[in-house]
């Protein structure tokens, strides 16, 4: 695979909005609004964790509806929206 040794950008439509993701070297992920100047960063290593987590919780979830039990999400978990009031 090719060594990234330069910032690549590429924009994504999510619903209405467009997010600018950029990747950086180092193993760093930016994303902004399209237009805007605040950009949030996350280390890919953080973002996969992440996912595994995410993956965990829905696999739990379809157990327990599977056995007639309600599912617990991961925002339940306080990983997702943390900084959010």
């Amino acid at each position: 695979m090719t060594k990234l040794i330069k910032a690549v950008k590429r924009t994504a439509e999510v619903g209405r909005e467009v997010l600018v993701v950029t990747l950086y070297p180092g193993a760093v992920l930016g994303l902004r609004r399209s237009r805007t100047r605040k950009e949030y960063t996350i280390s890919l290593a953080t973002c996969y964790t992440l996912a595994i987590l995410q993956e965990q919780d829905r696999i739990k979830a379809e157990k327990r509806k599977a056995k007639g039990q309600g599912g617990r999400r991961l925002a339940n978990r306080g990983l997702l929206n943390a900084g959010r009031r």
